[in-house]
């Protein structure tokens, strides 16, 4: 899939403080633009065409579930941090939103990193060992750490979560208004663009994405009668409308929302528990991405005895 860039460039840009919005400079150069603005010094060189697979559709759905999205509120003195990041354990999600950052001409020796650690992993392996695993592993820049780029988490013998990684949950960062006013927007506009054209292979690609950063399967033999669902976590409430498009154009009927203001839950997420919408999420491999998510859900499956699980 090839996109041009130019539709998804915004007229202006919302600077870090203030509500005057800056006029964005636009300057073609062979098959590149050129983008400036008042008072930002760092240009950006993005490619006028981007060529879009499989794993970048992915991509864009790990950044719509874990990366930064900070929107204005009227209680903060700042618009936003100047910068985009995306946080995760994942070395897989990791290097597909590197990719992605490719492709828009935003190099990985350019990206900035920090580390937070469960407190309880401080002895297993020391910041060299640390930092030498991830800046291997994504191919980064070593000398573009932050200054505190260890930051310890948790409370000291307190209860580890079955998913915790002992080498921590790595946060990549870019810092420039210029591109964090074009990219966070194109991730979003994109999923909607793919939302009116009902192109279901785009939309599960990146509710698959989605799901590996917040989603979430239960399951239980222990209960009377099992447990079993599959949640998309979302806070945001435009996000979270737009997902229930997404898996209503893919063919699920029973949604649920739940709120913890007026439901037994402690986050804000789509919910899905019918046989039926199960058998779509595995048609569409919405589960595939991260493999203990999609063991949990083989099992879930398993409970029906039905043969579709054997597409795994």
């Amino acid at each position: 899939m090839i996109i041009s860039t130019r539709d998804y460039l915004p007229n202006q840009i919302l600077p870090r403080y203030g509500n005057v919005k800056k006029e964005l400079g636009v300057k073609p150069i062979n098959n590149s633009y050129i983008l400036t603005a008042y008072r930002c010094r760092k240009e950006i060189n993005i490619p006028k065409k981007i060529s879009l697979n499989n794993k970048d559709l992915i991509a864009i759905g790990l950044y719509l579930a874990e990366g930064k999205k900070e929107r204005p509120h009227e209680n903060k003195k700042s618009n936003h941090n100047g910068e985009i990041s995306f946080d995760s354990s994942d070395v897989n999600s990791l290097n597909l939103v590197c990719k992605l950052l490719e492709k828009f001409g935003i190099k990985r020796e350019e990206i900035r990193t920090t580390l937070d650690l469960n407190v309880n992993y401080r002895k297993e392996l020391s910041e060299y060992q640390l930092s030498k695993y991830w800046m291997a592993k994504l191919k980064l820049n070593p000398h573009n750490k932050r200054k505190l780029w260890l930051r310890y988490k948790g409370v000291e013998g307190g209860r580890l979560s079955k998913n915790s990684s002992h080498r921590g949950c790595i946060k990549l960062s870019f810092a420039s208004v210029i591109f964090r006013n074009i990219f966070i927007p194109f991730t979003e506009n994109f999923f909607k663009n793919m939302l009116n054209k009902k192109d279901k292979q785009a939309i599960s690609l990146m509710l698959q994405g989605y799901f590996a950063g917040d989603g979430h399967v239960s399951f239980s033999k222990k209960l009377p009668y099992g447990r079993k669902h599959v949640e998309f976590l979302c806070n945001d409430p435009n996000l979270k409308s737009l997902l229930r498009e997404g898996l209503s154009i893919l063919g699920l009927t029973n949604i649920k929302e739940t709120n913890p203001l007026t439901t037994k839950t402690h986050t804000h997420a789509l919910r899905i528990y019918n046989r039926q919408d199960f058998l779509v999420l595995n048609k569409y491999r919405i589960l595939n991405f991260v493999e203990y998510k999609r063991e949990i859900f083989v099992n879930l499956l398993d409970r029906y005895q039905t043969r579709y699980n054997k597409r795994f």
